[in-house]
């Protein structure tokens, strides 16, 4: 059974050559599915496929670099990758399950709702403008949630 993101989806990340790492609100999972193919499931599974999501992404930014992604519209949930979006070997963090990030060195600490923490080889810059972008495609599924129900 492939795995489908959900609300308490915190990270995914590649563990190994054969593993993907999914930390979750109060647990871990291991699964042989890599990060990317996880991430295409996730967004077809709520209706859209991994291309359009990312077509959307290109046009909303006008970039095609590390863009984030709505994964769920109607949960809202959007994920965004650390390195480009298809690449195997990748994390995936949750927007919506970040409370804040953390500048240590070169690396950034990722703090999720439940307090719990990770450690990315990421400078806090770049994540800094990735939940910039997130918080643009939040209030773009808020906008578009709200004319729906005129």
């Amino acid at each position: 059974m492939r795995y489908i993101i959900n609300k308490n989806t915190y990270i995914i990340k590649t563990e190994d050559k054969s593993t993907t790492k999914i930390i979750e609100k109060g647990k871990t999972l291991n699964r042989k599915e890599d990060p990317a193919t996880i991430i295409s499931d996730s967004c077809s599974y709520y209706r859209y496929s991994l291309n359009f999501r990312v077509e959307e992404s290109k046009k909303q930014f006008k970039s095609n670099y590390k863009n984030p992604i709505i994964v769920d519209n109607e949960s809202k949930i959007i994920f965004f990758p650390i390195k480009s979006i298809t690449a195997k070997d990748n994390t995936w963090i949750s927007y919506n399950n970040l409370v804040t990030f953390l500048r240590k060195k070169h690396n950034t600490i990722l703090v999720f709702f439940d307090g719990s923490t990770i450690i990315v080889p990421v400078n806090y810059s770049i994540i800094s403008s990735q939940i910039s972008k997130c918080f643009i495609l939040e209030k773009k599924i808020e906008k578009s949630t709200n004319l729906s129900k005129i």
